[in-house]
């Protein structure tokens, strides 16, 4: 089963490809449940290019993909990942996005990691953190570090870490005194 959803990953990054656009590298995809804003949990696929993170609702048994928003990894703010409360031992991640369009200037995008023959949900996701922090640095160069952070993925704040502190005292947003 895992194996089938893995090409159907591939398919949906094929079909979500804009002819005529500069081709983004794909790097890779995830079957996840997505928590919505009613926190309900829904089967889709997030894969990562280097441009972007996808979040697709694919149909598995038909092989289509539904609908699908791309975001623009220069739009993350940060992102969390670990658990999802200090009571349970269900594995998430916390892509947070600067909005314009809200009222707090941010979305988040809230998964919650699946177990696959590649790895348990743990696992999963650190690998889905690490392909996270490669992105933003590579996107926002210094501006990229310490945006992605192990923490509780339901409790609120900004990232932090040794990283984000040298970077915001590098880019005069913290003055040392």
């Amino acid at each position: 089963m895992d194996h089938c959803k893995a090409e159907l990953i591939d398919d949906a990054a094929e079909e979500t490809d804009s002819p005529g656009k500069h081709r983004e590298l794909y790097i890779k995809g995830y079957a996840v449940n997505s928590i919505n804003k009613y926190n309900k949990d829904q089967m889709r696929v997030v894969f990562f290019t280097d441009q972007a993170i996808y979040h697709i609702k694919y149909y598995f048994p038909q092989k289509r993909v539904k609908h699908w928003k791309r975001f623009n990894i220069r739009d993350v703010a940060y992102v969390h990942h670990g658990l999802f409360d200090r009571e349970s031992s269900v594995y998430g991640l916390k892509v947070v996005l600067s909005s314009p369009k809200t009222e707090l200037g941010f979305v988040d995008k809230l998964y919650r990691m699946l177990d696959t023959e590649e790895g348990d949900a743990h696992s999963v996701c650190r690998e889905m953190a690490q392909i996270c922090d490669c992105l933003l640095r590579n996107a926002k160069g210094s501006e990229g570090l310490g945006l992605v952070n192990q923490h509780t993925v339901t409790r609120p704040g900004l990232a932090t870490g040794i990283q984000r502190v040298v970077s915001d005292t590098i880019h005069g947003r913290i003055v040392v005194g």
